[in-house]
């Protein structure tokens, strides 16, 4: 990846103007602590330069440790070591070995990134949840915002300054009973929308309508305790200006940043920011400490936390 910075309210790398190009490329930033691949940003490097009017966008590969090894193994221990009692606990409940690596992996490089911001290192970032169950900061360090989400080998974190958000990233999964699922969680008119398409198109609509109402709803920092109408999305092809409400308000979605992500084929992701529509969003790469790199996500999505069509009974959670 090689992102050329638009100014501020555009959202411009090296793909289309207005867009956020593709993602799906991890490997060119090297290590935290290596200056990686000339010419490219490095994330270390962005960890001080977090501005206002900014929201640094990291891409994170989770698939260093597709092969065991004794180095592999080792590199896992250390990033273990830095999670908290909770995160363990969490880890604790993956089923398969691959997932569960993910996983602490995923913790790992948020902690990693967080404590660059914040001069801290990983084991001592001050995580916590909401009563909600959104994570975040303790006091003093609750002006940092941020969200991430994961799914197979891949994750991304965004964070900002003084503005909540909200980030989704899915697996495209045929779902045989998509109308059922939408009927949970989607608004009236959402699902008139989604009923309106051919079955053909319907999954794709869906898992549009999913990752932004998600997304939203993760910014709003609620997850299913409110009436579904707190959020309402459209689900057609723009990538920009589907958030309809926020907060059951249109003139917050207004003012907010809402775009889709392009990642990799088989991926579907939505950021929104609140309050953030004249935000400059800022791409990195990342990948942790580990043997392998430069591989992109991979296809088994068999972790119980993100395996659909258990989708739906996963919204009322925030990762």
């Amino acid at each position: 990846m090689n992102p050329a910075f638009g100014a501020p309210g555009t959202l411009e790398t090296s793909g289309t103007p207005g867009t956020l190009g593709n993602l799906g490329t991890p490997g060119n930033l090297g290590t935290l602590g290596n200056s990686g691949t000339p010419g490219t940003q490095s994330s270390q490097a962005s960890l001080a330069g977090l501005g206002r009017g900014q929201v640094h966008l990291h891409h994170i590969s989770l698939d260093q440790f597709q092969d065991p090894s004794q180095q592999a193994g080792t590199a896992l221990i250390e990033q273990t070591t830095s999670l908290n009692a909770h995160e363990l606990q969490r880890s604790a409940g993956f089923l398969h070995a691959l997932d569960r690596q993910h996983f602490i992996t995923a913790r790992w490089s948020l902690r990693a990134l967080l404590g660059g911001y914040l001069n801290l290192a990983p084991a001592e970032v001050p995580l916590t949840v909401t009563p909600m169950g959104k994570p975040t900061l303790s006091p003093p360090h609750h002006d940092l915002h941020f969200n991430l989400s994961h799914t197979g080998g891949l994750a991304l974190l965004a964070a900002t300054l003084g503005r909540s958000l909200g980030i989704d990233l899915e697996t495209v999964v045929p779902l045989p009973e998509v109308l059922g699922v939408a009927a949970r969680v989607c608004t009236d008119r959402e699902l008139t929308e989604l009923r309106s398409v051919s079955a053909q198109m319907r999954t794709a609509v869906f898992y549009r309508l999913w990752t932004r109402r998600e997304a939203a709803l993760k910014a709003l920092g609620t997850g299913l305790g409110g009436p579904p109408e707190q959020v309402e999305v459209d689900g057609g092809p723009a990538r920009s200006a589907w958030l309809r409400a926020l907060g059951g308000s249109p003139k917050s979605a207004a003012s907010a940043l809402a775009t889709d992500l392009d990642v990799s084929p088989g991926l579907q992701a939505a950021l929104v920011v609140c309050d953030g529509a004249t935000l400059q969003l800022r791409l990195f790469s990342f990948i942790g400490t580990g043997p392998r790199q430069g591989h992109g996500p991979e296809s088994d999505h068999s972790s119980a936390e993100q395996k659909k069509p258990e989708a739906a009974d996963r919204l009322s959670t925030m990762r």
